[in-house]
C-alpha cells in the first residue's frame, strides 16, 4: 500500500530571508536542478510499504495533502486534487491508466502534467507534496519508468497561490512551473505528455504537439538543465509558456550578499 509521512521544518526556503551561505545550502545538490527544495514547509512523503497495492506500484492515486486555491485557465479551482504515480495531479473523476495518455485538450480533464508517462514507484522512489508559504508543490522523486525498469526521473509541479520569488524569480498569484532533475527514465520511454488541460483547452512547452513527448521522435523536452517552464495566465483564460533559467547558486548568493552590503551601508549612513 502506498504510505505517507508528514513533517513540518522551517527556514530553508529559497525565496525567503537567510544568510549568504544559507541560501547557497538552500536546495541541496540532490535537488541542484530542481526551482525548489521538495521538502519545504509542511511536506509529507508517499512511498510503497513492504505488500504495496497494486502489486506492481503502478497506477496509484492518492488524494493531495491540501486544496490549493486560485484560478486555472480563467475558472477558480475547486476541491482537493488527486496525485497520480504517473507523473500528473487532477481534479475530478478521473484514470491515470497509461492506456489513457492522450493529447492535452482531449478528454475533458482538469490535470497539472509535469510529465505524464507510464511511471511507478520503485526502490527510492518518493513523491513528496510541500505547502509553503505561498505555493503548493508535489515532486515526483526517483520515479521509475515502466517502459524501461530500473530508469528513473525527477521532476515537479508548483502552484503559486500568492507573490513570490524563489531563486531571484518572481512569480505572480496563479503561476504554474515545471522543473526538471534527472530525466533518464525519460530517454528510454516510449511518450510522455507535459502540460496543462481544462475541458478542451491546453497549454504545452513549444514546439510540442499537444503535450506530446517522445524521446525517440522529439528529442529531449524543451527545458534543459537548470531551467524551468513558467505557465502565467495571460488575462484570456489561458498561459502564456516561457522557459527561464535558474541562477547558479554562487550568483544567487552573491547578489544576496550584496544586497546585504549595501542596507548595511546605508544604515551607517
Amino acid at each position: 500500500m502506498l504510505t505517507s509521512n508528514q513533517f513540518q521544518i522551517s527556514g530553508n526556503r529559497c525565496g525567503g530571508i537567510a544568510v549568504a551561505a544559507g541560501l547557497l545550502a538552500c536546495v541541496p545538490s540532490t535537488y541542484a536542478a530542481l526551482l525548489v527544495q521538495p521538502e519545504t514547509g509542511i511536506f509529507t512523503t508517499t512511498t510503497t510499504s513492504a505488500s504495496p497495492v497494486p502489486a506492481d506500484k503502478d497506477e496509484g492515486l492518492f488524494s493531495a495533502m491540501y486544496a490549493p486555491f486560485g484560478s486555472f485557465f480563467g475558472s477558480a479551482l475547486s476541491g482537493t486534487p488527486t496525485i497520480s504515480t504517473n507523473g500528473h495531479l487532477y481534479w475530478g473523476a478521473g484514470n491515470s491508466n497509461d492506456s489513457h495518455v492522450q493529447f492535452l485538450g482531449t478528454n475533458s480533464m482538469t490535470r497539472i502534467a509535469p510529465m505524464w508517462g507510464d511511471f511507478k514507484l520503485g526502490t527510492g522512489s518518493r513523491i513528496i507534496q510541500a505547502m509553503a508559504e505561498n505555493y503548493f508543490a508535489v515532486t515526483w522523486e526517483n520515479i521509475e519508468s515502466v517502459d524501461s525498469p530500473g530508469t528513473v526521473a525527477t521532476f515537479q509541479a508548483i502552484f503559486f497561490e500568492f507573490a513570490d520569488t524563489v531563486q531571484g524569480n518572481s512569480f505572480s498569484p496563479g503561476d504554474i512551473v515545471f522543473s526538471y532533475g534527472n530525466l533518464g527514465a525519460y530517454q528510454a520511454m516510449n511518450e510522455v505528455i507535459v502540460g496543462l488541460e481544462s475541458g478542451t483547452s491546453f497549454a504545452t512547452l513549444p514546439g510540442t504537439m499537444a503535450g506530446w513527448n517522445s524521446y525517440g521522435v522529439t528529442g529531449n523536452i524543451p527545458v534543459g538543465a537548470g531551467e524551468f517552464a513558467r505557465f502565467r495566465p495571460d488575462g484570456a483564460g489561458n498561459y502564456t509558456v516561457s522557459v527561464l533559467p535558474i541562477p547558479e547558486p554562487t550568483s544567487a548568493a552573491l547578489g544576496f550578499a550584496g544586497g546585504l552590503l549595501m542596507l548595511r551601508r546605508r544604515r551607517a549612513c
